[in-house]
């Protein structure tokens, strides 16, 4: 094969993810899938729930070129779709701990507020 992948091995993530608290993983997924959902909604994409009457759930299937299944709540996410959210978090923290960088806790141990950024700097 010519072109082919050169993935970090899942057993260096693993270790190069060693001691990481699952909630951060857990934590960015939910963001990640947001802000996802957030450009799909930009370029037009929508649920099929949102646009055809005779979506049926217990039937899902793409009704036009701008339905998109995953444009749901992350927690309402099919088991496929979280794992691939993790499966980016994983990688894109292994391969900055590759890089040189880490990820450390605030030392305030304090979270950002969002809300209050939003309400601030959001016209």
């Amino acid at each position: 094969m010519k072109n082919k992948p050169n993935p970090i091995p899942k057993e260096l993530i693993a270790e190069l993810l060693k001691g990481l608290p699952n909630t951060i993983v857990d934590g960015l997924a939910e963001y990640i899938h947001d802000s996802w959902w957030e450009t799909k909604l930009s370029q037009g994409f929508h649920h099929p729930s949102d646009y055809h009457k005779e979506w049926d759930p217990k039937n899902p299937q793409k009704y036009c070129d701008k339905c998109h299944l995953d444009m749901i709540q992350f927690s309402e996410l099919p088991e496929s779709s979280i794992i691939f959210d993790k499966v980016t978090i994983e990688t894109t923290l292994a391969g900055l701990r590759l890089l040189g960088y880490h990820v450390h806790p605030n030392p305030k141990k304090r979270k950002f507020d969002m809300e209050k950024w939003k309400s601030e700097n959001q016209k």
